[in-house]
């Protein structure tokens, strides 16, 4: 018996994860597939998630009006002071060298242990003074520079891309899973999306993650570490962190469902049932990516997932499953 190789079953296929290679086999039709040894992931024996911060990761945006420039010492502690480590810098705008300077002098002064920038293309960012700037410091793990005119890797470090800036992206991609098992842990209790995150926009307004609509106030409000984490352990800010894909349609049936870290946003049916208003471009019924021949959508396959039920229609779905 392999210790550290689990199997996790979807409704017609299933992922064997292997903990080891942080990996995973898929199996389109989990009857056929070989499983001789491998544990069920119920008898998995992982202790239950705990994380030290109230928030492990943060998104900064800044925008036009370069308001949280101003204010980012003090965006900074706060996250510090929930004890964030991971933190997203978004220049919503056309940034200069002069900011970019500002901001890692401001990162000087904190203990984030990586910090990932997002921004746009400017001639400044291809010079030597931007260059020697980025490879003299160490308060930064990564930066992407979207619609550069060219695909660049300096020092794996900072990475141009000819491709817009998309912040949001509801598509799935398998090759973004993560077979870890903090993320496999995190998933059984919690969504590992929204659990323990937050969103600060261009405005200073604080919210749960980007794609959330409510908004709890501006940061340079809370003036204590009291006030801010009084809001951070609210019911109201919480309110998506304990969703699982177990209770949610679709996902429940999914065998990528511990791997998959989900941004739409899951609505409340009542009684811990939840759904999403936007479907994923995976149907687990019939084991199709939306790119795959054969793709049909939950509606083709008899299935239905809204405020009023959830429904399978199993007659219509294995008419599709054995065409």
């Amino acid at each position: 018996m392999n210790f550290n190789r689990f199997l996790v079953q979807g409704f017609v296929g299933c992922v064997v994860m292997d903990f080891n290679r942080m990996s995973f086999s898929h199996f389109s039709d989990k009857s056929v597939a070989d499983i001789n040894g491998i544990q069920s992931i119920s008898q998995c024996g992982f202790e239950e998630f705990k994380y030290p911060a109230w928030i492990s990761n943060a998104v900064i945006q800044i925008g036009s009006n370069r308001e949280n420039i101003t204010n980012l010492n003090h965006i900074l502690q706060c996250l510090q002071n929930l004890l964030c480590k991971h933190i997203v810098i978004d220049l919503d705008y056309k940034s200069t060298l002069h900011d970019v300077a500002l901001i890692l002098e401001a990162l000087n002064n904190y203990n984030i242990h990586e910090t990932m920038f997002l921004m746009n293309y400017c001639d400044e960012f291809y010079s030597d003074e931007f260059a020697d700037l980025i490879l003299s410091s160490n308060r930064f793990s990564s930066m992407v520079i979207f619609e550069s005119p060219s695909d660049k890797n300096l020092e794996n470090i900072v990475f141009y891309s000819k491709q817009s800036k998309k912040y949001t992206n509801l598509l799935k991609n398998k090759r973004e899973f993560g077979c870890t098992p903090m993320v496999f842990v995190e998933s059984k209790k919690y969504h590992s999306y929204f659990n323990r995150k937050m969103f600060i926009n261009n405005n200073g307004e604080i919210s749960n993650a980007p794609e959330s609509p409510e908004v709890y106030g501006k940061i340079d409000s809370f003036k204590t570490q009291e006030q801010l984490l009084e809001l951070v352990q609210s019911s109201a800010f919480q309110k998506l962190w304990h969703v699982i894909k177990e209770s949610t349609d679709v996902c429940c049936d999914c065998e990528y469902r511990y791997m998959c870290v989900d941004n739409r946003i899951p609505l409340c049916r009542g009684d811990n049932e939840w759904y999403h208003e936007i479907e994923c471009n995976y149907n687990p019924y019939i084991g199709k990516w939306q790119n795959e021949n054969g793709y049909k959508t939950l509606a083709e396959c008899g299935i239905r997932s809204g405020a009023n039920g959830f429904v399978i229609d199993i007659e219509k779905r294995n008419s599709i499953r054995t065409r």
